[in-house]
């Protein structure tokens, strides 16, 4: 079940994130992902709120096991609200436990499992957890390996990606 409190959650974060946004690319060609997206998670929403709302819920839903989970002494994060650019890094969680340390890519979505094929290829993340929502309330959570993942078909949109239909 997923938590009612990180559901609100990931609405505030989301609407910060898209104001933020807004004002990145104020001038500038769209960025935004535009359209409507039917979602098994929110119903029927603007396809930049929902992208960008799985990705939040489903980091928050990891974060969430590893702060209950004993064998886990404290985690680092990624913030969720960033100006542009990126330090190269597609590491999002960074666990450490009493012998365990794990770098954590976190993925969210509905239907099949993707994963963008570049940012996989060049990952540094120990692993990879995805979280496919099933319903308004409930998700699947799936572990890999970048090289499970590479083994996974590629398909290709506006960039290739992995995927595999679960």
């Amino acid at each position: 079940m997923i938590p009612f409190y990180l559901r609100h959650y990931a609405e505030d974060v989301v609407n910060l994130r898209l104001e933020a946004n807004r004002e990145n690319y104020r001038g500038k060609p769209s960025k935004v992902r535009t359209g409507k997206k039917k979602s098994v998670l929110l119903g029927e929403v603007d396809r930049d709120y929902y992208t960008d709302y799985v990705g939040i819920l489903g980091e928050l839903i990891v974060r969430r096991y590893f702060e209950i989970d004993p064998r886990f002494k404290w985690y680092a994060s990624e913030t969720m609200i960033q100006t542009r650019g990126s330090d190269g890094s597609d590491i999002q969680v960074m666990m450490v436990g009493d012998s365990d340390e794990l770098s954590i890519n976190v993925k969210a979505g509905e239907g099949s499992l993707k994963a963008n094929k570049r940012a996989v290829d060049i990952g540094d993340s120990d692993i990879y957890i995805f979280i496919r929502f099933i319903s308004p309330s409930q998700f699947i959570p799936y572990k890999f390996s970048q090289r499970q993942i590479q083994s996974w078909e590629v398909k290709h949109a506006y960039s290739p990606y992995y995927n595999l239909n679960v």
